[in-house]
């Protein structure tokens, strides 16, 4: 005898597992002990032919392709650009160890176009809130480390501008250039922050073990110029898989969106310090 059940989705009436009108599952007391959700996470990241590792794949090894194919329609088997963006930030959320699209208030009063204005605002609210700079700094670096992660949806729409300028020919929507640029910020967050990341604070450890000076190993020069050819690998596979551009046309082009696209960051640096000194 087969008990009927309510569907708790669409309220068909059906029997067995799985609701025959809209598929949903009938849960089970097993669905909500803890084994579950372990072995659902378990599941999920040991699954060969599961989209999350199918995609960071096509992201790492072939860059461009996952924009492609999303604006091609193709998008059954991989996540898409915005929802492994917004997966990548929540992995950078998380981590500590350092903050590459942050900037310390040293930078921002010192380093960068606006640092006078910067610099002013600053004294500014110290002598109206008797402060001295040590307190401030602290206050505004853990306000800033907080804005940073959750302002990196800015960078992604000012990353799509020099990428659509210099590609504006070769796409059509500027729909493409934005998704290329979830990518291309995914991939930085991958790479440059996440992997850089785990390999900084497993060099720090081994210097500490061995009384080394982690700082020789790492310092701003070279973080740049890893950053820099990971870039330059990116945006170059990128305009070849993506924009279809030749090889010489795929060099000036990953070049000049490098160029662009720091220029960019720089721009949401100064965006970053005044949403931050206006939340304080």
């Amino acid at each position: 005898m087969h008990v009927s059940h309510t569907c708790k989705s669409c309220g068909n009436i059906f029997a067995g597992k799985y609701c025959n009108s809209c598929g949903e599952k009938r849960i089970e007391p097993a669905d909500l002990s803890i084994w579950h959700y372990v072995s659902s996470i378990f599941q999920a990241l040991t699954s060969t032919d599961h989209k999350l590792w199918r995609t960071l794949k096509v992201i790492l090894m072939s860059p461009g392709t996952l924009s492609r194919y999303y604006m091609e329609g193709r998008r059954i088997q991989y996540l898409t650009p915005v929802s492994i963006f917004f997966l990548a930030n929540l992995i950078y959320f998380l981590i500590p160890y350092f903050e590459t699209f942050n900037s310390s208030l040293h930078t921002q009063t010192h380093l960068l176009p606006h640092s006078k204005i910067a610099l002013e605002m600053v004294n500014e609210y110290l002598e109206k809130h008797q402060l001295n700079e040590q307190e401030f700094r602290k206050m505004y670096e853990a306000k800033s480390t907080e804005t940073a992660k959750l302002l990196l949806i800015a960078l992604v729409m000012l990353t799509s501008l020099p990428i659509g300028l210099i590609n504006f020919r070769k796409q059509p929507y500027i729909s493409g250039h934005i998704t290329f640029a979830f990518e291309t910020v995914t991939f930085n967050l991958l790479v440059n922050t996440i992997a850089l990341s785990t390999l900084a604070a497993i060099v720090v450890y081994i210097a500490e073990a061995v009384q080394a000076n982690p700082g020789f190993f790492l310092n701003d020069r070279l973080f740049s110029f890893i950053s820099a050819g990971t870039n330059f690998y990116f945006l170059y596979t990128g305009e070849r898989n993506f924009y279809a551009c030749t090889r010489a046309g795929s060099i000036w082009r990953a070049t000049a969106m490098i160029m662009g696209i720091y220029s960019m960051l720089t721009l949401y640096r100064i965006l970053l310090f005044f949403i931050t000194f206006f939340l304080l």
